[in-house]
């Protein structure tokens, strides 16, 4: 594989990571404006914060990689 089919690779996998991201604040503010239970709506703001991680690492490995 060269650096060009990894860089559409991390690219790809950066937007589905975005979308996840995107899914889980989604999920994690219906919680908070539906009444959800506070446990509830620590677990989905922890598994946004998470996705948001995984965002952050793509990102950065593929600036790296565009340098």
């Amino acid at each position: 594989m060269d650096d060009i089919d990894i860089a559409l690779t991390l690219r790809e996998a950066l937007e589905l990571a975005r979308a996840e991201e995107a899914e889980a604040l989604r999920r994690a503010n219906n919680l908070r404006v539906r009444g959800g239970s506070s446990e509830d709506i620590r677990a989905a703001v922890c598994e946004a914060q998470a996705r948001r991680s995984t965002v952050a690492r793509l990102v950065l490995e593929l600036r790296g990689r565009m340098q």
